[in-house]
């Protein structure tokens, strides 16, 4: 308790305004005096859908929901890859961490958060074509947090599971698994429109669909839209759900090879 509230009194605006008074030797008045003006400066710039880059620092854009224009705008903050720690030991082996990274390229898509590596090719990605998916798990295996999905073992009771399933059971689970958990939207409170509990909807353990959807990027929404390229705020069509449910089966094919999954989803 007293290391947290230690933490929140360091994110003071006295405290702030102190360190940069240290580390840029102004006085503390003219630091907040620039700090109003950056404040103003990023109002006017994101009074309409729009960006402000500071350079070094962060890119501020304000951003809408296009396939929900009634959706209110909300803002994003990109840390630019000069801020980026630097390589690390999961980098030197090509695993990068573009899940949830600060960081984005000129086209707003992701980069390592720690290298800035930019070798996704998100495009060839979002193009969702069913004969490619063994690049799209190709290139998923390249992110550290999916990766260790591909790597981990299933648990024994997953495994029985799945062939006590065999393959058309599978494929058949496989689809009723995306329609419902990613598919199918609700209302929320909020005027929000998504599935129920986008983003803890899907379990980390008990069925290798579950570890799946976390090693493809078919977990909840908000992943399936950066690395699919499916908006958010509207249902999946038919072809969407195709492509996510042949990305899982490529994923159950990896895993449990004995299993028999050489036929496309139906």
């Amino acid at each position: 308790m007293a290391k947290a509230a230690a933490r929140k009194k360091n994110l003071t605006k006295t405290n702030l305004l102190a360190s940069i008074a240290t580390a840029t030797d102004m006085p503390k008045k003219q630091v907040a005096a620039v700090l109003v003006g950056l404040a103003a400066q990023i109002k006017q710039s994101l009074s309409t859908n729009g960006a402000i880059t500071i350079l070094g620092l962060v890119k501020i854009e304000k951003k809408t929901v296009p396939a929900c224009p009634t959706w209110p705008a909300y803002i994003e903050v990109t840390v630019l890859p000069e801020l980026l720690p630097g390589p690390d030991r999961y980098c030197a082996r090509g695993l990068h961490t573009y899940h949830q990274s600060p960081a984005t390229n000129k086209y707003g898509q992701p980069i390592c958060g720690s290298c800035g590596a930019d070798e996704i090719n998100w495009d060839r990605l979002h193009g969702r074509d069913i004969a490619d998916v063994a690049y799209t798990g190709a290139q998923l295996q390249t992110d550290r947090f999916r990766n260790k999905w591909w790597a981990k073992d299933l648990e024994e009771a997953a495994v029985k599971h799945a062939l006590r399933k065999g393959p058309i059971g599978i494929q058949d689970d496989i689809r009723q698994r995306v329609l419902s958990s990613v598919g199918q939207l609700y209302r929320m409170e909020d005027g929000t429109v998504e599935p129920f509990r986008d983003g803890a909807q899907t379990p980390f353990r008990g069925n290798i669909i579950y570890y799946g959807q976390h090693a493809t990027s078919t977990c909840c929404r908000k992943c399936i839209e950066v690395w699919h390229g499916i908006p958010r705020g509207r249902e999946l069509t038919q072809d969407e759900i195709d492509y996510l449910a042949e990305l899982l089966l490529v994923y159950v094919r990896f895993k449990l090879p004995g299993l028999g999954m050489d036929c496309h989803s139906k």
